[in-house]
């Protein structure tokens, strides 16, 4: 009995240890569609994929808005998560793509609001996705990006990655984690 007692002891003391729950709630956003041509020769060859090929991604939050719907006072924003897929636009009869010609990709916040002070930050990242049609960012933890949704955020992935062998599409999400203060 002792030793029961003692169990339940140490689970509630470990549980308590772990401090509350967040009060909070996600705001999923979706990423637009972009295009990359394809070159199967520069594919074949390894030669990179031109910096700049991916376009910057707006994602716009009104916190302020948000915050008065769901009457909690936002503390902190972190990325919850960060995601492409490979859509079947450039998906003719037949074909099937694929991030493998992707290396490795890097993400950042980036503010876009004049005079802004705020550096360029990176908040995730993936490396070697291999031949997947969803690829799924680590995301750097604990991260408040609060501050570049305020001023104004664009989000570029700088990717180290090869021209696709044929024609490849792919939209994602954003997942942004809001917490109260």
């Amino acid at each position: 009995m002792a030793a029961r007692h003692f169990a339940l002891c140490s689970a509630l003391a470990l549980s308590v240890g772990c401090g509350p729950p967040s009060i909070g709630f996600d705001i999923p956003k979706s990423i637009d569609e972009q295009r990359l041509p394809g070159d199967p020769v520069a594919n074949a060859a390894g030669q990179a994929l031109p910096p700049g090929s991916l376009a910057p991604i707006a994602v716009s939050v009104d916190l302020a808005a948000e915050s008065n719907t769901r009457r909690i006072p936002i503390g902190r924003v972190l990325l919850k998560s960060f995601r492409l897929s490979i859509s079947s636009t450039g998906e003719p009869a037949g074909d099937t793509d694929d991030f493998a010609f992707m290396r490795s990709a890097r993400i950042f916040f980036e503010c876009t609001a004049p005079g802004c002070g705020l550096p360029r930050v990176q908040v995730g990242s993936v490396d070697n996705p291999g031949a997947v049609r969803t690829m799924d960012f680590a995301i750097t933890p604990g991260l408040n990006v609060k501050p570049y949704i305020d001023m104004g955020v664009r989000v570029t992935v700088e990717a180290d990655a090869l021209p696709p062998p044929d024609e490849t599409t792919f939209n994602g999400q954003v997942v942004l984690r809001v917490e109260a203060i």
